[in-house]
């Protein structure tokens, strides 16, 4: 009972933590339509108008937040690591469903609160996956390699170059010469055209003359 208690108080500081997010997140929307226009990318149509969306979704996570893209085709490139997720989720599911539900359960609901249009399920917005996606990829490249015996080794390195080599790269890339975006807003903003003739931005305000 005490255990019990225990997480039932935890459930319900997490419930008010997110929706006192949500009301904060609103509150500075005052209301404005735009960031909804924005995102509306982000949230899933109808099954029967588009039912590839929600795969389509879930194989971009790993070009966007999880970066797994290579130097050629991005996903061509994304597919070992895409691979090495599912056999992580079945052979995780098969270990102990418990922890699975767990890893997978909060992209789960993101899920559900996109196709609620509450939260859009994209890129940046879906960061916190990012732990869980990388405990399955290791999870199946690991299972991979045990199950592939000792013949196989050299296959077995192919796979941790295939899977490490260019996102190590881009890395370094990022720490020895940081990105820059020239193409930005001066608000700092990349806009579709689309949405930037229905909700103009303010300009930019006046330099202070003292």
């Amino acid at each position: 009972l005490r255990h019990l208690v225990g997480w039932c108080l935890a459930g319900s500081i997490w419930l008010l933590a997110a929706l006192a997010m949500r009301s904060v997140a609103l509150a500075q929307l005052g209301g404005h339509p735009g960031m909804w226009r924005f995102w509306d990318f982000a949230f899933p149509p109808s099954p029967l108008v588009d039912p590839g969306w929600i795969p389509r979704r879930l194989f971009f996570m790993f070009l966007s937040p999880l970066d797994w893209h290579g130097p050629f085709n991005p996903r061509i490139s994304a597919l070992p690591a895409i691979v090495c997720a599912l056999v992580g989720l079945i052979h995780r599911s098969r270990s102990s469903l418990i922890e699975t539900l767990l890893l997978i359960g909060p992209l789960a609901l993101a899920l559900l609160a996109a196709s609620l249009r509450l939260y859009p399920f994209h890129g940046r917005c879906l960061l916190f996956a990012v732990p869980a996606l990388l405990l399955l990829v290791a999870d199946g490249a690991e299972t991979l390699a045990r199950h592939a015996g000792p013949a196989t080794k050299p296959a077995r390195v192919a796979l941790i170059i295939l899977l490490l080599a260019f996102p190590l790269f881009l890395d370094l890339n990022a720490l020895l010469q940081p990105r820059q975006r020239a193409d930005l807003h001066p608000h700092g903003d990349r806009r579709p055209p689309r949405i930037a003739a229905d909700y103009p931005m303010p300009p930019p305000p006046s330099p202070t003359v003292h």
